[in-house]
């Protein structure tokens, strides 16, 4: 298990951030951040697929928006 992640200072500046934004809310970088701890601590190879259903990942970002977006949203901005 990780104790730590690294995140690029371009993250900022990542179109695929201002996207996200843009179709889930402002606070879609907090669940990326999320997404990302989970990563470190349960999946450090960063596999998730087969393992963990969308719902599952969702609830463990704290995603409280329509059921499966979140999810197909990184997905589909190449998070």
């Amino acid at each position: 298990m990780k104790d730590h992640i690294r995140i690029p200072c371009s993250f900022l500046t990542d179109p695929r951030r201002r996207i996200l934004i843009e179709r889930v809310g402002r606070d879609a970088t907090y669940h990326l951040m999320c997404l990302w701890i989970q990563a470190a601590v349960n999946k450090p190879d960063g596999v998730f697929n087969g393992s963990w259903s969308a719902e599952c990942i969702e609830l463990a970002i704290d995603w409280e928006g329509e059921s499966g977006k979140l999810v197909a949203e990184l997905v589909n901005t190449g998070f």
